[in-house]
């Protein structure tokens, strides 16, 4: 009865994740069925632990346990314990990522599954046998071996077992993209879950209906059920499940184009797994990761991530190989390397023959049809779309339908039928409207980054320029995709485009009215390229002077996009034959249009016409013309530079997100040739990736897990007490005490009795006893800062407490044996002050094993931007103010600016900004970073610097050169006092009274 007792309790633990009071539970249930000598008990009791240690991810302790108990039954002759511990070491082997092994062990288990008595675990035996052909790929045998589990638990009303293969089947469904059905076997095994309380496995259900709502087009309803999933798994404590989950989450965040979210989760997901002993899930999370960057453009992160993937073989699951084939094809397609995508799908196509992914074949179809019509084999790419969409036919993915839409209207394109391709278009932004409409408020201005959209948007665009008026009638009456989907947000950090730049609209304007002016042409405009490489016209003039909307001008609109595409200038007049796609446009009168050009890059257009055909002639005119294009083409070129620089800023900006602290790239991703954020990622709360930096956090990340004495130097503000507190989090120590104590800030005649504690009646006004600060940091970490403000008396007595680890009570008598680690800290030149006798020779040796020199953030300029971004990121959230960004001239100046107060002053000043700037752009005077400031704070120091030297002439001058005296006078610690006058370059000698006197 002890036995069963206390292995129910266990089990009644594991549902509420107390698996501390489990291992407990199931301790004593073990004592109980060793005193009874019952073996099969015992095998119970050892496989319910192993379980345990599993769910905690200590797969090697599980392992030691099962195999115990596997031999204790094999020598018992008991059937039925063989069968349980043969399922339980495959269980073991699954998480460990080794199906086969997992697929063996629980088949020689189900030989003798008829032996078991509870048919609840028969069941679960025939679910975790179909989870592995699942993982395998195998989803019509993984569905027949969840049926029997199911049935098998309906017949002895056994409803959790029961609930867990619903949702089992459900997610096969999913796999065969049947979603009605996978939506229901959610639904109700969801249903079981919370009726049984079961929270481990209630998260679970909600992850599954959020996927399969996502692929249902429904993003609202599936970040609903992601974000309560994920708030249930961090409070249980599942670190395996919330990983599942983050993964979930990331891919529907990228979907919206919230490329830095999905970024966060993944990386979240990634830190928090066992990478080793859970290689299936690690390898999903790399794929997320590698598709994340691809689609946030940091394309080479994301290739080195898939092709380290795809180089491991067999080691890697079906779906997550075929889906980085898929994303490289994709990529190459981008590039323009039609061979490479067409060879990669094709191998993705035979890894799917006969097994049902259709939505991954759908995918490989569409993508391969693009690389078979940018190679002109349009017979293949049309073969490819008619696949595709008989099977987008019988699948609900609106995802999908999505895609091949768009693929049909490019393949039209590319046909030269117009009028379905525009027919094609339509119906993918239609699509896309519906999916746009489920997105939260909240979360969808991401939708302006989302890339597909972006291009999809620049295709249906050329589309549109190609067509004429007849063709753009039929076009589907929806003229965008939607409002709820918008391809530019003028909330967005980008800069604006070069066609909105003040000083070229002046500069364009300036041109035509001179040309306008010297010729008998009636209007003109230039035109310059976009950043999508789409022509935009900038303002239109008549001769008037007046300014014409350039989206009524459709005759100026086509013949630029025409010449800017060939690079030929056109030129009508009378006694010229017009070219007949003028004619076709219905364009009357006489035109010009030069493509304006710098080298081999071209820039725009220039546009001139009249509405009657005009008699121009003479070299000298058109030579004028060409001038003035040249000149705009130099101008419009150097707007251009000029927004690209921008650019990079705000890209260095938005990279700096990725290298801060919450999205530090793990090792093994990073290519050997740009390993910087490796060492970052030992310690995430220190931000940087100077070469500095990773040297200090290199040697701190050896010593962490020692217990040997640390001295920790650098200016004030470089972060001393968070690389203390970072080394102490990964120290053995990391669950005691880590007690602070600032050695500066204690008054001289009381730091012995606050650092070493007293007796009651030490001395007046000691009523009791008092533990000194050391004793709070038995059993973990001392770190002792500003140590070099200590008197020399209180130095030796810390000497002999850091040699000994023995401490003695102000008016006590007995020692107090204090077990920690010390970390110290100062902002002096320890070294010169040991030379000086301010500090004593022997402690400084003791406490400087390890020496970490933190630099200041002026010599390591790299590291300002991360900062300052990691900040700004910071203090957004913290007040609410999500639409802030730097100015360039801001960033310039934070670059280049010294910072005396080092990062302290940077995180200063950044606060500060985020709370007293009034528009979305922070400025450099927002930051008290403008020349004016700089030079008032460097007059300041001046005065500063005067005022501080005399008070110490007048301090050293009445104590007649005595240092200690003259410190008492000034109000300062002696140590402080003799710093300052090194300072100020000041001899005491100057200040004693000379010999003969």
């Amino acid at each position: 009865y002890g036995t069963e007792l206390y292995c129910r309790r266990g089990d009644l633990n594991v549902l509420l994740a107390d698996y501390s009071s489990a291992l407990r539970d199931y301790a004593e249930s073990l004592s109980f069925a060793r005193d009874g000598k019952c073996g099969t008990d015992q095998c119970v009791c050892l496989m319910r632990t192993a379980e345990v240690h599993q769910l905690k991810g200590e797969l090697s302790k599980a392992l030691e346990l099962l195999n115990t108990a596997q031999t204790m039954a094999v020598s018992n002759e008991d059937a039925c314990s063989e069968a349980r511990t043969g399922h339980a070491i495959g269980k073991a082997y699954w998480h460990q990522g080794k199906l086969d092994d997992a697929l063996r062990n629980f088949k020689a288990a189900l030989k003798h599954s008829e032996t078991m008595q509870d048919e609840a675990e028969r069941g679960a035996l025939l679910h975790n046998t179909g989870a592995i052909f699942w993982a395998k790929g195998d989803y019509g045998r993984a569905k027949s071996y969840f049926v029997q589990a199911k049935k098998i638990c309906e017949a002895v009303g056994e409803d959790r077992m029961r609930a867990v293969a619903l949702n089992s089947i459900g997610s096969a469904y999913l796999e065969q993209s049947e979603m009605e059905q996978a939506q229901r076997s959610f639904s109700e095994a969801l249903a079981v879950f919370r009726r049984l309380g079961d929270r481990r496995n209630i998260s679970t259900a909600l992850v599954n209906l959020a996927i399969c709502s996502f692929s249902q087009g429904n993003i609202g309803f599936a970040l609903e059920k992601i974000e309560e999933a994920e708030s249930m798994k961090r409070l249980i404590g599942d670190t395996r499940g919330l990983s599942a989950t983050l993964i979930t989450k990331g891919e529907i965040l990228r979907a919206i184009g919230n490329y830095d979210g999905a970024l966060r989760s993944h990386y979240e997901a990634y830190d928090s797994l066992d990478v080793e002993n859970e290689p299936l899930i690690s390898d999903t999370v790399l794929l997320e990761i590698g598709l994340d960057h691809l689609e946030a453009g940091t394309c080479t992160t994301g290739k080195f991530v898939l092709e380290r993937l795809l180089n491991r073989g067999q080691d890697v699951k079906l779906a997550t190989t075929v889906l980085a084939m898929l994303a490289l094809a994709k990529l190459h397609l981008e590039a323009a390397e039609w061979q490479e995508a067409c060879s990669l799908c094709d191998q993705a196509l035979t890894l799917l023959d006969k097994k049902a992914r259709p939505n991954d074949r759908a995918s490989c179809l569409i993508t391969l049809s693009r690389s078979y019509f940018n190679l002109d084999r349009l017979d293949d790419a049309a073969d490819c779309l008619h696949r595709a969409s008989s099977i987008v036919g019988e699948v609900n993915s609106p995802d999908l339908r999505f895609q091949l839409y768009w693929a049909l209207g490019d393949y039209h394109v590319k046909k030269g039928n117009i009028t379905e391709s525009l027919t094609s278009y339509s119906l993918a932004a239609t699509i896309a409207e519906s999916i746009a409409a489920t997105v939260p408020e909240s979360q969808r201005a991401w939708l302006s980054n989302n890339r597909n959209l972006k291009r999809f948007r620049d295709s249906w665009d050329a589309a549109k320029h190609v067509s004429g008026p007849k063709e753009r009638q039929q076009e589907h009456p929806s003229e965008g995709v939607g409002p709820t989907v918008t391809f530019w947000d003028s909330g967005t950090s980008t800069p604006p485009s070069t066609a909105e730049s003040p000083e070229l609209i002046e500069a364009s304007d300036a041109i035509i009215s001179h040309l306008l002016n010297a010729t008998p042409f009636q209007r003109g405009c230039i035109a310059v390229r976009a950043d999508s490489g789409r022509l935009q016209l900038m303002r239109a003039i008549d001769k008037t002077g007046r300014v014409l909307d350039p989206k009524r001008l459709d005759g100026p609109t086509h013949v630029s996009r025409r010449v800017n595409v060939t690079g030929e200038a056109v030129f009508t007049r009378k006694g010229l034959e017009k070219p007949g796609w003028l004619n076709d446009l219905g364009i009357e009168g006489s035109i010009i249009c030069l493509p304006l050009s710098v080298g081999e890059e071209r820039l725009g257009t220039l546009y001139l016409d009249s509405p009657d055909l005009l008699e121009v002639s003479g070299d000298r005119l058109l030579q004028k013309i060409r001038s003035l294009a040249r000149l705009a083409a130099r101008l419009i070129d150097d707007t251009v530079l000029r927004r690209r620089q921008s650019s990079y800023v705000m890209e260095l900006i938005d990279r700096t997100r990725l290298l801060a602290g919450e999205h530090t790239i793990p090792a093994m991703l990073v290519p050997e040739s740009g390993r910087t954020a490796k060492k970052v990622s030992t310690f995430p709360e220190i931000v940087g990736a100077s070469q500095q930096l990773e040297d200090v956090m290199r040697d701190a990340a050896k010593i962490a897990k020692t217990d040997v004495t640390v001295l920790i130097t650098g200016e004030t503000g470089t972060g001393k007490e968070l690389l203390a507190e970072a080394i102490h989090r990964r120290s053995l120590r990391k669950n005691a005490p880590f007690v602070v104590i600032n050695c500066g800030a204690i008054p001289s005649d009381l730091v012995e009795a606050e650092l070493f504690g007293f007796e009651k009646g030490a001395f007046t006004g000691a009523h009791k006893r008092k533990r000194g600060r050391l004793e709070y940091g038995h059993k973990g970490t001392l770190f002792l800062d500003e140590i070099a403000e200590l008197s020399l008396d209180m130095q030796v007595k810390l000497l002999r407490f850091l040699e000994t680890k023995t401490l003695e009570r102000v008016g006590g008598e007995g020692q107090t044996v204090v077990d920690c680690r010390i970390i110290a800290a100062t902002n002096c030149e320890v070294d010169a002050a040991v030379k000086n006798g301010t500090f004593r020779e022997d402690l400084y040796y003791r406490l400087s094993t390890i020496h970490l020199k933190l630099p200041p953030i002026r010599d390591r300029e790299d590291d300002v931007l991360r900062l300052a971004t990691h900040f700004l990121d910071l203090f957004k959230a913290k007040y609410g103010k999500m639409n802030k960004i730097f100015s360039v001239k801001a960033i310039e100046r934070m670059v280049h600016y010294r910072w005396p107060g080092n990062v302290r002053e940077l995180q200063n000043r950044v606060e500060k900004a985020v709370l007293i700037s009034t528009g979305k752009i922070i400025t450099e005077g927002d930051l008290g970073l403008e020349q004016k400031a700089l030079g008032q704070i460097a007059r300041l120091k001046e005065v500063k610097d005067t005022v501080e030297a005399s008070r110490l002439k007048m301090a050293l001058k009445a104590s007649g050169g005595n240092v200690s005296r003259a410190a008492k006078i000034a109000g300062l610690s002696r140590q402080n006092f003799y710093r300052l006058t090194k300072k100020h370059k000041l001899s005491l000698d100057e200040f004693r009274p000379s010999k003969g006197s």
